[in-house]
Formats: structure tokens, sequence, C-alpha cells
């Protein structure tokens, strides 16, 4: 019989409660998630860019003209991600002229940005020794997606995982006491993969023995929502008979827009630009290419009309920003944060309903 601790924190906090960190009358982009580069070292099955990766990435001096632009018109936080593997865009921890002779890392922390990585975390001994500390990262989130050696070669075509693990074990002795950067990992669940009892009880094994702040779970991208809730339903009930040691433990639900939102005002606060200097929406996953011309993603954000999505990812975000709840949700974030204390991750948003393991 295994024996569990409850987390330190709860995932009975507010998602999203990041949109009200910051004041909402001002109609500035609060976040924008940049995938430098469309190369990467591994090789998931399931990854949306596998099959049209073409080594591409934004050149430096487009970026540091759009960063620039971002930070001008009050901008907080960068999440780089991919697309490819970000840590493969050698700039953003090599100082470089066109960034002042400083890393691009270092350049936004200068200018108090907020920054998270997501990453395979093969290359995360990249960001050591660098002109900046690992502790000024906000958060890092690790696509591990399997809790062994044979399970991550099989499902990334990868020999990294004792490195990713040690890499960890490596950003949790060098941060020491600070609570910065939060560190966690993401594991893709589907009908056949980290969806068992004993699957999610050797997840918090690793957990635990990696002292990570938060694990997410989440279902492969994919249009059969029913399909997909009600497999991380089941997962959600062996959730549910666990209380985690040192973890924040998420398992995400993935809910449909319907259409009910005419207006996307969420991208006012997020959007995402990739590589060639691609600007998309922050649904840009299952973003309808037609309705959106890259040059109408700006620094400053923007509405977006007629959006059909069917499967939008910050649907909790939209129905809160076009609601009239805005002060009631204010609330309950400030309580949350009281009784549980900031996390750094929640400066950058995440998927949009999150079910929550610790409510009975």
């Amino acid at each position: 019989m295994i024996e569990y601790n409850y987390s330190k924190i709860s995932a009975n906090q507010l998602i999203p409660e990041n949109i009200f960190l910051h004041d909402l009358s001002k109609e500035s982009l609060k976040q924008v998630e940049i995938d430098p580069i469309d190369f990467c070292n591994h090789n998931c099955s399931w990854c949306f860019t596998k099959n049209f990766r073409e080594d591409k990435k934004i050149d430096l001096i487009s970026l540091k003209k759009y960063l620039d632009q971002f930070i001008n018109n009050n901008g907080k936080s960068i999440v780089f991600s991919g697309g490819g593997e970000p840590l493969l865009y050698k700039e953003l921890y090599n100082k470089n002229e066109v960034f002042e002779r400083k890393s691009i890392l270092k350049y936004l922390i200068d200018r108090n940005v907020h920054i998270g990585i997501i990453t395979n975390g093969s290359l995360l001994h990249k960001l050591f020794n660098r002109d900046f500390k690992i502790k000024q990262i906000s958060f890092i989130r690790v696509s591990l997606d399997s809790y062994n050696k044979s399970q991550h070669q099989k499902r990334h075509l990868s020999t990294d995982f004792m490195s990713i693990e040690q890499n960890i074990k490596d950003i949790v002795s060098k941060r020491k006491s600070n609570f910065t950067p939060a560190i966690g990992i993401s594991i893709i669940c589907n009908q056949t993969m980290n969806s068992s009892l004993k699957d999610i009880e050797k997840i918090n094994k690793i957990s635990c023995k990696l002292q990570l702040d938060f694990v997410q779970l989440k279902h492969i991208h994919t249009k059969g929502k029913k399909e997909a809730n009600i497999l991380m339903k089941k997962i959600h009930s062996y959730c549910l008979r666990m209380k985690w040691d040192k973890t924040e433990f998420w398992v995400q639900e993935y809910n449909s827009s319907n259409n009910t939102h005419s207006i996307c005002r969420i991208t006012k606060y997020i959007q995402a630009i990739g590589g060639i200097k691609k600007k998309y929406p922050c649904c840009h996953l299952f973003g309808r290419e037609e309705y959106y011309g890259t040059d109408d993603f700006l620094a400053e954000g923007k509405e977006i009309n007629g959006c059909d999505n069917l499967v939008c990812r910050y649907n909790e975000m939209n129905s809160i920003l076009d609601g009239t709840d805005i002060k009631k949700s204010e609330l309950i974030l400030k309580n949350n944060i009281t009784r549980f204390g900031f996390h750094p991750y929640r400066y950058c948003p995440t998927s949009p309903k999150i079910l929550k393991p610790f409510s009975n």
C-alpha cells in the first residue's frame, strides 16, 4: 500500500489567474509565446510540427525589434517554446552583438520581463554559467512524457532521458532555496500511455524523486474532445486516490468554445510568433490561418472578430474577459495567493480548464 502526502500548493487555484496580476484597463499585450526555431533534436510522433520542420529560425534583428516593441508596450511575460526545441536557438543564452553583447535572456531579465521556457530538457545544461542566473527564470516546463528511459526512447526517439533527469536535478540544486525557476514536467496521455493507475503512481514517484514543483497531465491535442475528456476524468479519479508530496498536480480537461465568443479578447494579452517571423493567434495550434493575417498581430495586442475556432485553448480566459465577474474572479485569485502563496508559473497562462485532484 503506497502512502502519499498532500501537496504544498493546491491545484484549486483559479485558472487563468495570471490575467489579474496586471491592470486589465491597459490595452497592451501582456504575454507572447515565441517559437524561435522550427528544428528539434527529438522526434515525438504526436508533434504538430513533425511533418513540416525546415530548420528555420527568427533572425536576431527582427526578434530584437519585436521584443523592444513588446517591452515598450508594457509587455510582462515571454514563454520560449516550440515549434522546435527553443534551446537550439543558441542566442537565448549566448552573448551576441545584436542584443547589446548580452544573451537574449539577460537582455529581457534586465528589462524586468518574466521568462518561461518549455523544452524537451535535453539542453537545459546550456543555461548554466551564463550572463544570467538560473533563479532569474520564472519557470521551466520539461515535456518529459515518460517516467523511465525505455518509454522516453520509444516516444521521443531520443536517448536523452538520463541526462534530462540530471539537468532537472542540477536546476533544483542551483536554485537552492529560491522559489524560481519553478520546475515541472508535462506528461502526454492517451488511451494507451500514461493513463493507468500504475502509470500515475510511477509519475508521482519520479516527480517526488526529482523534487518537481508541478506536473501537468494532458491529452494529445485532438478534435475528439468528448473521448479525451472521458479519459482525463478517469485519470483524475486515480489522482483523487493520491495526495502528492512535493508537486502541484494538474490534470487538464479540454473544453471547446462552441462558438460562444464571436470576439476573441485573449489576443489582447497573448499571442505567438514563430520561425521566419510568422505571427499567430494564441490558438495557433488549431488556428484557421485564413482568418488571421500575420501582420495583424502586433506588440500591443489585438481583438479577433469572427473566430469560429471549436478548440479554443483559452476558453475560460475569454469567458472571464467577456463577462461581468472580473472583480469576483480577482477576489478569488487574491484569496488563493494569500492561502497558497504565489507561484511564479502563474506569470504565464496554461491551457484552459484544470481538473482539481484536491477537491472533494
